[in-house]
């Protein structure tokens, strides 16, 4: 089992560290920089290429690793438009249903439809496990419920019925399947450790030119530190700045508030 640590600490927390580890690093750097600098009397030719070379790596890392998110930021959000058209699709095919159980289906369907925006909308763990259990009861009632009448009826109805809602459950259990492919944390871990050794490498390298070139030092530590950022907030799908988003849900449930049969009914 992946244990994931990083995941659950707050962005901004994240982002202070982040700051602190990097400007300790690189005012480190820039001391000992400084002192060979004094020892030796000038600077070492080789710390260019060095510097080059770590940047350049973390660059490739950085290139991947956004890769990685954005990819499965995108698998999210095709995840969600696909349950919502299935979860539309079933509806639609509630009124090929006998008489006797359309209400009871179409009701359990509307509240099916709550419960995945409330999951949307919802950060704290214990909560979400609660309302996939809650989902999972509603599914339950509703294919045992089309299950029993396809036994009684044996028609063709009844059949298609029963394939739309499967695919709208095996969508659900992929939607929290691509919810939780995270980007592994470890290679997170490794991207601040370029980061840092980035950071050291550029203030030994300003020491050793006893100048800190502040506004660029400091920008390309920004830089750094909004990259990361962006990166583990592509990997948050329900907090944070970047959101997936439940529109295609909620569209689905105003269109069923607005034509649901059972309100036509009353």
């Amino acid at each position: 089992m992946q244990h994931e640590y990083l995941y659950y600490v707050d962005e901004w927390i994240i982002a202070l560290v982040l700051v602190i580890i990097l400007t300790i690093f690189f005012e480190l750097g820039y001391f000992l920089g400084f002192k060979r600098f004094v020892r030796k009397g000038g600077k070492d030719e080789d710390i260019g290429a060095i510097q080059g070379g770590i940047l350049g790596l973390l660059g490739i890392m950085f290139a991947f690793t956004f890769s990685m998110a954005a990819s499965r930021f995108d698998s999210r959000k095709i995840a969600v438009l696909k349950e919502s058209n299935a979860i539309g699709t079933t509806y639609l095919r509630v009124s090929v249903l006998p008489d006797s159980i359309k209400p009871e289906i179409y009701a359990l369907l509307e509240k099916y439809v709550e419960y995945r925006l409330k999951y949307d909308r919802t950060t704290d763990r214990n909560k979400m496990n609660a309302i996939i259990d809650s989902s999972e009861i509603v599914q339950l009632k509703i294919w045992r419920m089309a299950s029993k009448n396809a036994v009684l009826n044996n028609d063709w109805n009844s059949s298609l019925f029963l394939s739309t809602l499967n695919e709208m459950i095996d969508l659900s259990a992929e939607r929290y399947a691509v919810q939780l492919n995270h980007v592994p944390e470890i290679i997170l871990y490794l991207m601040i450790l370029l980061a840092t050794i980035s950071t050291f490498t550029l203030g030994f390298g300003c020491g050793l030119e006893k100048n800190r070139k502040f506004i660029f030092s400091y920008s390309l530590v920004v830089l750094m530190i909004l990259v990361l950022m962006v990166i583990i907030d592509l990997d948050r799908p329900l907090r944070g700045i970047i959101r997936v988003g439940d529109k295609s849900l909620l569209d689905l449930d105003q269109s069923i508030e607005k034509y649901s049969p059972l309100k036509a009914k009353g």
